[in-house]
Order: C-alpha cells, then sequence, then structure tokens
C-alpha cells in the first residue's frame, strides 16, 4: 500500500518526540533548502489553536517548494486527538475530517508526519491514521 503520511504516537511526549525527530532528520537530510522542511507546532490550549493550526497547515501542503525539491512537513505533537474537553469539541471533530480531506488529496512531493501525545484510542480520526499511515 502506497501510504500518504508517517503517524507516530503514543501517552509518553518524550518518546513519540525523540522518535519523530529521528524519522524527521533522517527524511530531512538529504534536503539542503531549509524552505522544504517545515515543523508546525500540533499543540492547542483551545479550540481556536485546533482550527488555526489546521489551516496554517493546509497553506504548508499547498505550498510548492521553491527548488521544486521534496518537502517534508512535521506537524508536531498535536494534543487534541486526546479525550479533552478541546478533542471532544464539535468544532475539533468537524477539523480533523477537514485534515483527513488533506490528507488525502497530499502531492507526491509532499511528505508528512504527525507526531501525537496524547491520544485517545477510541477516535475516530485515531483508527482512521492508523489505518490510512505508515
Amino acid at each position: 500500500m502506497n501510504y500518504k503520511f508517517k503517524f507516530i504516537c503514543g501517552d509518553d511526549d518524550f518518546l513519540v518526540n525523540e522518535k519523530a525527530k529521528l524519522w524527521y532528520d533522517k527524511y530531512t537530510k538529504e534536503i539542503k533548502e531549509d524552505l522544504s522542511k517545515e515543523i508546525i507546532d500540533g499543540r492547542a490550549n483551545k479550540i481556536e489553536d485546533v482550527r488555526n493550526i489546521i489551516i496554517g497547515f493546509g497553506e504548508s501542503v499547498q505550498t510548492k517548494s521553491l527548488f521544486l525539491e521534496k518537502k517534508v512537513i512535521w506537524l508536531k505533537g498535536i494534543n487534541f486527538i486526546s479525550n479533552t474537553i478541546i478533542g471532544n469539541s464539535k468544532l475539533t471533530l468537524d477539523l480533523l475530517e477537514n485534515l483527513k480531506v488533506l490528507f488525502n488529496n497530499l502531492n507526491n512531493d509532499v511528505t508528512i508526519l504527525v507526531s501525537a501525545s496524547p491520544v485517545h484510542k477510541a477516535k475516530n480520526f485515531y483508527k482512521w491514521c492508523l489505518n490510512e499511515s505508515d
């Protein structure tokens, strides 16, 4: 199966971040242009943050690399697929559906890494990520 993105998650922020950093470093090692490598902070403290993170991620995905290099984007440390007020908000759930659409429409020249902690394993988006990611 041809996966659209890499999904690394768990309950321990430190371990998830270390594993994701190793993956990111490996896939960006050959990329010379810094504009072709991007890290987006995925930590949300309020529901409006979730909206801004997903909009910013969408803009980044749609922006072509200036030098036609492969582009790698790390959506780092998302915390809104957890069992919290923010994670359970209808707006967050709707925004996660929009995120699925973005992932399904990725170009081959964009590689995505998503790291998440903590996660609620009963969430639809979590299960979808496990099925659709590497």
